[in-house]
């Protein structure tokens, strides 16, 4: 089955399960906790490698639900995909929740990478976030990071939207052009 598909129908149930139970801010408190394992390393490694058993994770993952407050459905949720061992799973359910979230406030955030001595102003901003929003026909917000893997040029993310205007990118689209004509003769 297809791994965005798993990751749908996941997201999907947490958000009726949140609903039916009336848990207002679980946005927040799903940013909490995928924010803890990000900065954690070993929180991560406990949460997705595999060599920790669904025993032994849950222990360490009851452990920490002690320390922050978090709902019961939240709980449950990640306790669930632990012992189906399908913990892997909770970023890309993450990432289709707070999609979802974004999408019925009408509105995407989206990242704009560059160099960091290529920093775009305020209103470059504003004029790249109206091109993205009349590509996507909606809202956009987006903020820029730095990628010192960048040379020259911008990448911007939004959702499963890709615009690559990086040097590497184009450098790689000629190289494959030249390749090609090369094969032609």
């Amino acid at each position: 089955m297809n791994v965005s598909l798993v990751a749908k129908i996941y997201e999907r149930s947490l958000r009726v399960m949140a609903k039916e139970e009336k848990v207002s801010d679980l946005s927040t408190e799903f940013s909490t906790i995928m924010n803890l394992v990000e900065e954690h390393e070993d929180l991560k490694r406990v949460f997705f490698l595999e060599v920790f058993s669904p025993s032994e994770k849950r222990v360490v993952i009851n452990d920490l639900f002690q320390k922050i407050q978090i709902s019961q459905v939240l709980k449950n949720f990640i306790l669930y995909l632990v012992e189906e061992r399908r913990i892997e799973f909770l970023p890309m359910i993450y990432h289709e929740y707070m999609l979802q979230e974004s999408l019925a406030q009408g509105m995407v955030k989206g990242v704009i990478y560059g160099a960091a001595e290529a920093k775009l102003g305020i209103s470059e901003m504003q004029e790249v976030e109206k091109i993205v929003e009349s590509k996507l026909k909606t809202n956009v917000i987006l903020t820029y990071k730095e990628n010192a893997q960048i040379v020259a040029g911008y990448r911007i993310i939004v959702n499963d939207y890709l615009l690559d205007a990086t040097l590497d990118y184009q450098l790689d689209r000629f190289k494959e052009f030249v390749m090609d004509e090369y094969k032609k003769i």
